[in-house]
Formats: C-alpha cells, structure tokens, sequence
C-alpha cells in the first residue's frame, strides 16, 4: 500500500463514505458504494476472490460494521456469505446479529467440532461464525488452511473481522495470510499512525490491498 500523506490521498483507498450503525437496512448510495468496493476487492472472472481480512490501524475505527455491512451487501448480491469474527479481546459480531458467542473460531482452530459454530443470520444467504470462547493461541496455526478450505467449499465469500493493528493481533496473524487485506481507517486518525500499521502488517508479510476511509465510525 502506497504510504499515505497527511491528508490520507492514496492511489490505493478503495472507497470513502459513512458507515452506517449495525445491520438497518442501508441507504442506496451507501449501498453503491459496498457493492463498488465488492467487485474491486473481488474482481472478476475465474480467480474470483472469495476471501477477505479487514483491520485498523487502531480500535474503533469501524471494522466490524465495514465487515458486517459489506457482508450484507454480497448476501444480497446472492452470495453465500460467511462473517468470521477473528477478534476474540473485543468480539462483536454476535452481538450485532443477537447470536449466542458460547462456541465459535477458536472451538474450531482446536478442532473442537462438536459443537454449531456457524449461525444463520436474519438476512439471507448471511452467516456468522463468533469468536468464542477458548484463546487463539500460535499452535492454532496448523489448522488454518484446513478451516480455510472448509470454509471455501460452503461458502462463495468469507469475511474476516480482525483486531486493530495496535492490539492483540496475534489473531489476524494466524489467519489473515491471504489477500485482500483491506484496512479501515477512521477519518480522524492521523495519517503518521496509518504509516506505522501499514509498515507493520508489511513485516508480517500481510501487505494491505487498500485502504477504506471512513467518515463515520460505528463500532
């Protein structure tokens, strides 16, 4: 991702609107701009992409409601569409959907299967996995790319909502190994803080795709 200047320009933001608060039916423009950033991140053709990892440099800046929304979006684009709650410290997916989060990711990185950890939302086609309960440790890491193509074969597009850059990120670490990488940046965090996530997630070999400015922060 290109470095950003003070005033966040970059070649690379993929779009700049107001997020709006939980999953409330969103406005049309609101709307055009989600499924804009949808073909972007998705592309076209037989390399479709059918996974995608959204941050922040910093908590707060609006990750789970870009992730939730723009799930909501692709359901309603007629994908069948998996949210993956990957911030076990500040879980919020569940809570958004008024979903139990008793079982969920980490049951399933230690191949814990005895229990439903994938809920059907009350949007069509729109599913959630929770954070649950047990810590997401690094030994987990061997279980990715199986849960990964798990998740390939039941779903047309997964959505990772992972912790703040700034925080626990050993999470996203483990999972987000793949692109798009998309980061969700507040408009009032300074663009110096920006750099330094950016320069970070660069050193985890994790290189951002873009970045999403957003106006209005929801979470």
């Amino acid at each position: 991702m290109d470095r950003l200047d003070s005033q966040f320009q970059s070649d690379n933001s993929l779009a700049s609107w107001p997020a709006e608060s939980n999953c409330t039916p969103l406005e049309s423009a609101v709307e055009a701009q989600y499924v804009k950033l949808l073909y972007q991140l998705r592309g076209s053709g037989p390399g479709l992409i059918r996974r995608i990892g959204i941050t922040s440099s910093v908590r707060g800046e609006g990750v789970t409601t870009v992730a939730a929304q723009l799930g909501q979006v692709a359901a309603g684009q007629g994908l069948r569409v998996l949210l993956v709650d990957a911030n076990p410290e500040y879980a919020a997916l569940h809570q958004m959907f008024g979903i139990e989060n008793q079982h969920g990711l980490s049951e399933l990185l230690i191949n814990d299967n005895s229990y439903d950890t994938v809920f059907a939302t009350s949007i069509k086609n729109l599913f959630v996995i929770p954070s649950g309960q047990v810590e997401i440790r690094a030994q987990t890491q061997c279980a990715v790319p199986v849960l990964l193509e798990s998740l390939r074969a039941q779903f047309d597009l997964v959505v990772f909502d992972f912790p703040a850059v700034d925080g626990r990120f050993h999470a996203a670490q483990l999972l987000a190994a793949f692109q798009p990488l998309l980061l969700v940046v507040a408009k009032s965090t300074p663009a110096s803080i920006v750099n330094q996530a950016a320069d970070a997630l660069t050193r985890m070999n994790l290189e951002p795709c873009g970045a999403l400015l957003n106006h209005l922060v929801a979470d």
